[in-house]
């Protein structure tokens, strides 16, 4: 108990607990289903890029990308893997779980914007994981607020 912050303290060991049942599976379900898709872009990122659309076509060939690897290393690192322990540690009742979520979904709202910014609005998964960060952090901010 000593390790967590003070606006964590009066928070129980179970704040998901707290909630109804199906925000929970919602966080479980968005969060690990998003790290599944962040993962498999990752692996095609970093394998075969994103076959004829040449990096250098991009603004990201401005700032001397020549691959779409470190893209995918960074997907990998900034959405899948914070999806993926959100969505283990809401499972597992962890009592970091939900600010965990919070800040995964932040994390892949940052993403998207950063990703439109850099190479432009290219495909209607955008704005739907933009809308999937933010329901993973408002359903995450939101029990996080309901805990007594």
């Amino acid at each position: 108990m000593g390790l967590r912050p003070r606006y964590l303290r009066a928070m129980p060991d179970t704040a998901v607990g707290l909630a109804p049942s199906w925000v929970r599976v919602v966080l479980i379900a968005l969060s690990l289903l998003t790290a599944v898709g962040a993962a498999g872009g990752a692996a095609m990122l970093i394998t075969k890029g994103l076959g004829d659309w040449l990096v250098t076509d991009t603004r990201l060939g401005a700032l001397g990308f020549t691959s779409w690897a470190p893209g995918g290393v960074l997907l990998a690192l900034g959405v899948a893997l914070p999806m993926a322990v959100a969505g283990v540690m809401v499972w597992a009742n962890h009592p970091w779980g939900l600010m965990v979520a919070l800040l995964a979904g932040l994390a892949l709202m940052c993403w998207i914007v950063v990703q439109v910014t850099m190479i432009g609005f290219s495909t209607w998964l955008q704005p739907v994981f933009f809308l999937v960060g933010g329901a993973v952090a408002s359903f995450a901010m939101l029990v996080i607020r309901a805990t007594p």
